[in-house]
Formats: structure tokens, sequence, C-alpha cells
């Protein structure tokens, strides 16, 4: 199987804590072969080192998995979530033998076989894009710890028709076989909302998709109870 490029993007260096729980659901993908490309807005040389240092121990534990951390330090646009996304895919492009794109935020995470299931629909289908499930899991936070104390499916949605009408697919709940993608595609970068949406749009508008797997859970998003997501 080829190898997944993913793109984590990161805002804020003092959520280390959290980008060390989504790297961790990303390393260790039931896939041969993983390039987690971290991607931060701004951060300072001690701040990357810091995310270096916080993210080694989890890199020990897998092998089959590589780490980049990229730094976009143009100051414009300020919120810069969608140039962030395009950053990483110039560098997945970069590194030869990749296959597979998947997007994953520094507060959420994926389930250990959530690619691989995606992976193999793209296999078997043909599609460009396929599509799972994501839960949505509250987060609150006793001190230190965040306690997971409920979860549920409140993103629902029946296929292509549903996704043109609404959005109901979050930005890990789809895997992207790039080498069906037609060149040049990318995240609008005047965009600060919504970005990813429109990113859909344009896929689904121009290549085959799978909802096949629409209801099969691969990862969750976390929606913290104190508003700081």
């Amino acid at each position: 199987m080829s190898r997944l490029d993913v793109i984590i993007r990161m805002h804020d260096p003092a959520r280390l804590d959290e980008l060390n729980r989504a790297v961790f659901s990303a390393a260790l993908q039931d896939m041969p072969s993983v390039t987690i490309h971290v991607v931060c807005q701004r951060f300072t040389a001690p701040d990357l080192k810091a995310v270096r240092r916080c993210l080694a121990p989890i890199m020990a534990l897998a092998p089959g998995t590589t780490l980049q951390v990229h730094n976009r330090v143009d100051p414009l646009p300020c919120d810069a979530r969608a140039a962030l996304l395009n950053l990483g895919i110039a560098a997945a492009h970069r590194t030869p033998g990749g296959r597979y794109l998947a997007f994953l935020d520094y507060d959420d995470l994926i389930y250990p076989e959530g690619w691989r299931l995606l992976a193999a629909e793209l296999e078997a289908t043909g599609a460009a894009i396929a599509f799972g499930a994501v839960l949505n899991a509250t987060v609150s936070r006793h001190g230190l710890v965040p306690l997971v104390t409920a979860k549920q499916h409140i993103f629902h949605g029946d296929g292509l028709r549903q996704l043109l009408h609404s959005n109901f697919c979050p930005l890990h709940s789809f895997l992207i076989d790039r080498t069906r993608l037609p060149p040049g595609l990318v995240f609008d970068e005047t965009l600060t909302a919504l970005e990813d949406y429109d990113f859909l749009l344009r896929v689904v508008s121009h290549c085959p998709s799978s909802f096949r797997l629409k209801d099969k859970p691969i990862g969750e998003y976390l929606l913290k109870d104190d508003g700081s997501n």
C-alpha cells in the first residue's frame, strides 16, 4: 500500500498536549507507511523545538511513521487556516511515493483502522475520495485532565446529494487518492470559515466519491465544553 500523508494544522503553541494526542492517533495508523506533516502558524524557533521534543516519544513508538514539522511565517493572512493546509499539501507532493492524503486538526483524533478502511474503499471503488463517520465527543476538563463525557453521532448525511446541500463531513472524515485529483486543486486561502467544505465541493464536483462507509466511525471530533474550540 502506498504512503499516507497526514496534514495536521497547529496554531497555538500552548496546546501541545492536544497536538500530542492527535499525532499519537495518526502515528499508530494501521498502514505500513505514514508521513505526518505538522504545519504551524508563525511559531518561534523555541516553539518549534518544543513541538519536536513533545512528539519525539510518539515517533519512537511508530517505526513506520515519519514526522515533518513545517512553519508558515508569512504575516498574512492573519488567520492562515487554509494556507496551512496548502503548505502541508505542497510538502506532501515534494515527498516521493505518496498516494493517500488525509487531514486532521490538532485537537481531534482518528481511530487506528480509520484511514486503512478508507484506503481499501478507494482501491475497491476507484473513487478519488472516500468518507467515513466521525463521532462528536464532548470533553470536559478537570484540572489538566480532559475527560470525554459523551459520544454521539451528530454529523448525519446520506451521501453526495446531501453533501451538496449541507456540510456534514468534518475535515478528518475523508481520505483522498491524490493521483485521481485534478492538478492544482487546493484550499481557498481567502476563506477563514468553511474552507474545508469549499474544498470538498470542488473535489466531488470533479471526481467520483464513495459514501459506502458513511456510517462507520473512524474518528472523533472533540468538542470542549469550555468553548475553547
